[in-house]
């Protein structure tokens, strides 16, 4: 079992509500995060602590889907998920406005993953780095994302 954390902080020229409503937006998801083809909510409503929102990827084309739950939603400062189907894992994204156009955004990711097949060969600290560049690299295209959106 491969289980780890990993915190990255970025900022962003943007209030924190502009920040907040991107990273709510389930339409926006697969802009920014290259995984994702598509976010659907499940639960009925608006979205909120308990809501279930399920991502559908596309792995080795195959579709796959992953269901998450909303456990913290508190706009316009954080927003959490944790992982009810497939992979264990939460992520929480926290917001701190440093000044009217200037957003800190921090993302936590707790994982817990199963080991990989004996033929995969990949160690804990490499699984780690892989996670963390992909956040880092769907936490860029969110930055720009944000800031074209936000721009005057």
């Amino acid at each position: 079992m491969s289980r780890g954390r990993i915190r990255l902080e970025r900022t962003v020229r943007a209030s924190a509500s502009d920040v907040f409503r991107l990273l709510t937006s389930l339409d926006d998801t697969p802009t920014w995060d290259p995984r994702v083809l598509k976010v659907t909510q499940m639960t009925r409503g608006a979205l909120r602590t308990g809501v279930i929102l399920r991502s559908t990827l596309e792995i080795d084309g195959a579709s796959v889907h992953l269901d998450d739950e909303i456990t913290d939603f508190d706009p316009p400062n954080r927003f959490g998920l944790r992982s009810v189907l497939g992979a264990t894992n939460a992520v929480t994204y926290t917001l701190s406005e440093e000044d009217t156009n200037l957003t800190s955004i921090a993302v936590n990711l707790a994982y817990e993953l199963p080991d990989p097949p004996p033929t995969a060969r990949l160690e804990d600290a490499e699984l780690r780095e892989t996670i963390a560049r992909a956040i880092e690299h769907s936490l860029t295209l969110f930055q720009e994302l944000v800031e074209r959106r936000s721009a005057p």
